[in-house]
């Protein structure tokens, strides 16, 4: 994914999770036309579905794709012991 993919997917997300794509060009500053190419690519890709309104709106796959960029983004900081520390935390939760 594309650093401008996760921007749309942030941006819909804190639209409320559906959006238009005036509305996501918008919110984003990108023209209409390449936001709508950024979407389409984004709904083969199942991060994305269209309402019955033709919106924007996140899937569970999407919001499961910003939540493990914003982990990813969370550790790039960190030294080697914390990022291992908190891998082995994730291990022991998910068990």
């Amino acid at each position: 994914m594309t650093s401008r993919e996760l921007e749309i997917l942030n941006t819909i997300e804190q639209l409320g999770g559906q959006a238009s794509r005036r509305a996501i060009s918008k919110k984003t500053g990108l023209s209409l036309d390449y936001s709508q190419v950024l979407s389409q690519a984004l709904l083969r890709q199942h991060l994305l579905a269209r309402t019955a309104r033709q919106l924007f709106a996140l899937t569970v796959q999407g919001r499961l794709a910003i939540e493990r960029r914003e982990r990813v983004g969370e550790t790039a900081g960190l030294d080697l012991a914390e990022v291992s520390r908190l891998i082995n935390k994730c291990s022991i939760n998910s068990k």
